[in-house]
Order: C-alpha cells, then structure tokens, then sequence
C-alpha cells in the first residue's frame, strides 16, 4: 500500500483512484462511509482540499488480501488504514484515528 501512501501525499486525486475496485467502500472511523468510486472521490478531494497533512508509515502488515499500515503525520496525529485488496484493487478501505487529535492539530472546522 505505499503506492496509495506515495499517492495520497501527492494529492493526487487520478492516480489513488486508479487503485480502488469500482464497486470499493470506504469507511472512516469517525467520518462516516463512502460507496463506489465517485463517494470515494469525492470524499478524498475535500480531505485533500481542508487538510494539508502527509502519511509516514510506522508499520505495515500483509496476510493475503488484507494490507494494513499504521501511519503518523507530520504533527502527531496516529492512525491506522486497513486495505482488503481483490484482483490487484481496493475493494474495502477502513481507516481509524483519535478525533480529538485531528482536531487539535488541524481545527475543527478543518477536521470534518
């Protein structure tokens, strides 16, 4: 998943949705759920638009079609995405992070 990483730290919005099954779901925790590629799309263009924080991996972990990375961005907030990948695209994204962190290092009204 470095691909998506490289990807979503360039902002760019054409190449990380060339990694998503049409048919994808992605669900934030908290943020709600996106369904298909144009939720999708549409969801990461306004993060991409409100916040201007990058991805370091910490960790990752791959066991067959799951891919898991634990990141850290820049100032402190931590977080967790979860890939289930079938037939070389995302079909499921799941991503966790402390609200209260996102707020505090970007403002609310960046943070949602």
């Amino acid at each position: 998943m470095r691909l998506w990483v490289q990807a979503y730290n360039r902002r760019d919005l054409g190449e990380i949705m060339h990694l998503y099954s049409p048919d994808a779901v992605m669900e934030l925790a908290p943020g709600g759920t996106s369904f298909g590629v144009n939720e999708i799309r549409s969801r990461l263009a306004k993060t991409f638009a409100t916040l201007g924080m990058s991805l370091l991996i910490r960790n990752e972990i791959y066991m067959g079609q799951w891919a898991a990375i634990e990141w850290q961005d820049p100032v402190g907030l931590e977080g967790c995405t979860i890939f289930r990948i079938e037939e070389g695209l995302i079909r499921l994204h799941r991503s966790y992070w402390d609200s209260a962190k996102l707020i505090a290092a970007y403002g609310p009204d960046r943070a949602n």
